[in-house]
């Protein structure tokens, strides 16, 4: 709902929220509104959610995201912090959680060395 709200307000199409949480909005911007929904439904299809299990991986996935340009929308579940994204491709969802998993790695090992001076 807040991706879809945000498009909205980014293509200029006046709206409101009733009570009941439902979006309203001119029968005029129908058409332009349905084309969002749908670019919205398809960008959702495609997500990933990638899941690690320290709060200090998910802040580091999260900045290369936002590094790369990517957008994603964060979720709190009862298992934990998920992140969900469109990766461009295979090979770049396997480089940025191989890059994460290499940082939690290099982030372990300085810790231990750390822990034994």
């Amino acid at each position: 709902m807040i991706g879809f709200k945000k498009a909205l307000t980014d293509n200029n199409i006046p709206f409101t929220v009733d009570d009941e949480g439902y979006v309203r909005y001119s029968k005029d911007n129908k058409e332009a509104v349905e084309q969002i929904k749908r670019q919205v439904d398809q960008r959702r299809a495609t997500e990933i959610g990638s899941k690690f299990n320290d709060a200090l991986s998910t802040n580091y996935f999260r900045k290369l995201l936002d590094e790369n340009g990517i957008r994603y929308r964060t979720e709190s579940r009862d298992d934990g912090e998920w992140t969900y994204w469109n990766p461009a491709s295979k090979e770049q969802q396997e480089e940025l959680e191989m890059k994460v998993i290499t940082h939690a790695f290099e982030h372990q090992k300085q810790r231990s060395m750390e822990s034994h001076e």
